[in-house]
């Protein structure tokens, strides 16, 4: 037992000795007269047999160099007979041994003296993962211990069948594919779809359809094709309609068209005093009564239709010729007077009457007899009120600046309210407030600061002379339409200023006179 003690010491010892660097920190390196401050490091050294079980080593401070005093001993530690430190060397049989495991690694060493006699491995259980693909022939999977996860790849060959997998509505892929590794293996060829087709079904007013399905990769998709229909007899649907049933001969699809009724007409026959009537009959077995009013279009007093014996009834349309009318339209009797008739109003106008031409004509009055069993028209005759009134600004205004910068309005205008035409024949333009009339193209920079002149234009007529009034020679067309307004085209060249000026500098007179 004490043997086996020591021997575990020994490979805890070897395990120590193993370490990259044979080095430690220490605040005792165990040399007494050690010259090293703080933390020293030490090592050993010079191990030397003592027996056949211990050898013995000394400690050195690897700071200061200085080697301890002091001897230590340990138990050989043997590998093969030899030991790795001393280099002692024994012999031993190995008849007692132990195993020490590294995971599923197994190192058997002698209970004397401690060498590794044997090694091997015991694996657990072996478990696999799924297998994938490898190569255009192989597949491969990993199997591993189930104690430790040390393991390898194991390889098969591709066990295959053909499978289909749509490609396009007209092709599906044809592949070689491995259920094992759920592969496909090897490269695709291309076929057509081999279809079975459903029974058709209607899809709409105008169409049915079928399923079709490859028998080979299932790929389903639609067939459309017109329906064929077979018709049954037209039968009464309404007042304007009859129907028949149209049937698909191949889905059973069925519906109604539908047809406006084709009539054959009987003779009219007198019904009230206003109208007369006959039978209108569709092929489909439908019938009723078409209605229509007497007519009497020749003008001999009788309908046209029926014959029966009228009285004549005259359309007469009133044209009020520019006026307003509440209606426009009477009828009267032949032969009777006409009656009070609509008057219409128009606005600047006086009403002549009723005449039978729009211009010159007879005059209708109420008593006169209608002469005429047809339609007619009269037309209104008209006399025009004058109205004379004209519309001009109530200023021109003007924006003056120190320097004598003017800026005018721009939207001036006359306004003829008139019936009539008119025309601005003269414009006079007279100072105010001290003010003086230049010519308009005066050389306003040399004049004088508070001066008050000014030259002034519109409508392409400018002052030319120098005072305090003056009529301006006109040039182009000043007429204005009835109703129309004519725009007022100004401008001015004043003298500087030294204040702002905020007052009337011209009276404008125009005058205006009826185009005749």
């Amino acid at each position: 037992m004490k043997k086996r003690l020591v021997s575990l010491l020994l490979v805890f010892v070897l395990a120590l000795t193993l370490v990259p660097s044979a080095f430690a920190d220490s605040s005792d390196c165990g040399v007494s007269y050690c010259t090293c401050t703080g933390h020293c490091t030490y090592a050993y050294t010079n191990y030397r047999p003592e027996d056949s079980e211990n050898h013995l080593y000394s400690v050195y401070c690897t700071g200061c160099g200085i080697t301890a005093g002091v001897v230590l001993m340990e138990e050989h530690t043997f590998r093969n007979g030899e030991c790795i430190y001393c280099g002692y060397e024994d012999v031993c049989y190995h008849d007692w041994t132990y195993r020490e495991w590294d995971g599923c690694y197994w190192y058997e060493y002698c209970e004397d003296c401690g060498d590794l006699v044997d090694m091997g491995v015991s694996h657990g259980a072996t478990r696999y993962e799924d297998w994938e693909y490898y190569s255009s022939s192989q597949h491969r999977r990993y199997a591993y211990c189930s104690d430790c996860g040390e393991g390898e790849y194991e390889y098969g060959r591709h066990s295959t069948r053909e499978q289909y997998e749509q490609y396009t509505s007209s092709q599906h892929r044809v592949v070689d594919y491995c259920s094992t590794c759920d592969s496909n293996v090897g490269s695709a060829t291309y076929e057509s779809h081999s279809f079975s087709y459903g029974s058709w079904q209607n899809y709409n007013g105008t169409q049915h359809r079928r399923t079709k399905t490859c028998r080979d990769c299932g790929y389903s998709s639609y067939d459309y094709a017109n329906h064929s229909f077979s018709y049954g007899s037209w039968t009464n649907s309404s007042d304007t309609q009859h129907r028949r049933t149209k049937t698909c001969n191949t889905c059973g699809y069925s519906t109604y068209e539908y047809a406006s009724h084709s009539f054959s007409y009987g003779n009219w026959t007198n019904y009230s005093d206003d109208q007369h009537r006959r039978t209108k009959s569709c092929s489909c077995g439908y019938s009723t009564y078409e209605y229509a009013d007497h007519a009497d279009t020749n003008g001999d007093g009788k309908c046209d239709g029926c014959s029966k014996e009228l009285t004549v009834i005259v359309d007469v349309k009133l044209d009020a010729c520019g006026g307003v009318l509440t209606e426009d339209e009477v009828t009267v009797i032949f032969g009777d007077a006409y009656g009070e008739l609509p008057e219409p109003t128009r606005e600047g106008y006086i009403f002549d009457g009723w005449f039978t031409a729009e211009t010159g004509g007879e005059l209708v009055e109420k008593n006169t007899e209608v002469g005429s069993k047809t339609a007619h028209t009269l037309y209104a005759h008209w006399t025009q009120i004058k109205i004379f009134s004209v519309t001009v600004p109530a200023g021109l205004p003007l924006a003056v600046t120190e320097n004598g910068e003017v800026t005018a309005s721009t939207d001036a205008a006359i306004a003829n309210n008139s019936t009539c035409d008119v025309r601005v024949t003269g414009v006079t333009l007279r100072t105010e407030n001290g003010w003086t009339l230049v010519p308009f193209t005066y050389n306003m920079a040399a004049a004088k600061v508070d001066s008050k002149l000014i030259g002034f234009a519109i409508g392409g007529a400018a002052s030319a002379t120098e005072g305090n009034a003056e009529s301006l020679a006109l040039t182009g067309d000043w007429s204005i339409d009835a109703g129309g307004t004519l725009p007022l085209d100004y401008d001015a060249n004043v003298s500087a200023t030294s204040v702002g000026i905020d007052e009337q500098v011209l009276t404008v007179v125009f005058v205006v006179e009826e185009v005749t």
